[in-house]
């Protein structure tokens, strides 16, 4: 009788033991940012989509033989990276560098930048993190800062001055 309950264990343990394989089932949500100034950011997000919310920004009359005021704009950033995200300005005509020209494009403003905190220069600035993790565009992360560089002269021609400048945002 020994050997027939022994025997029976045996074949009990045997039909319990059985190899073990697994299904990985994967996937990855993808990273995005919005970028805009002055107010929160409440759009949803879009997959690898980064974007600044193009703005006009106007700095008032610039008065004869002095400067106006530095124009100051407050900073938002939503984004789901979690490395954080990058702004980079530039001017697509490279040599003004920021500057204001006028519709004749032969006299211009020289003007000075400074993006979070420290003075940025259009020409070779390079990317500038904004945020290092995600954010949820709610409050400012910081300043751009628009500033006139020198006095403009007491015959400086009259006219409208501006300059359109490229802000590219990217994922870290």
């Amino acid at each position: 009788m020994k050997k027939l309950i022994l025997l029976s264990l045996v074949t009990v343990s045997t039909l319990f033991s059985v190899d073990v394989d697994q299904i990985e089932v994967g996937g990855e949500v993808l990273s995005a940012a919005i970028v805009g100034f002055d107010t929160a950011i409440t759009e949803n997000l879009v997959d690898e989509t980064f974007t600044f919310k193009g703005t006009s920004i106007d700095i008032g009359s610039i008065p004869l033989s002095g400067k106006v005021d530095p124009v100051t704009k407050k900073i938002y950033v939503k984004t789901n990276a979690t490395d954080g995200v990058t702004m980079e300005i530039t001017d697509p005509k490279g040599f003004m560098h920021g500057h204001l020209v006028d519709e004749s494009g032969d006299n211009l403003v020289q003007m000075k930048y400074s993006l979070m905190g420290s003075a940025y220069a259009i020409k070779d600035g390079g990317a500038i993190d904004l945020v290092t993790a995600t954010n949820s565009g709610e409050s400012d992360i910081g300043e751009f800062v628009i500033e006139q560089k020198n006095e403009t002269s007491s015959d400086q021609p009259a006219g409208v001055y501006s300059v359109s400048l490229d802000v590219e945002i990217l994922a870290k």
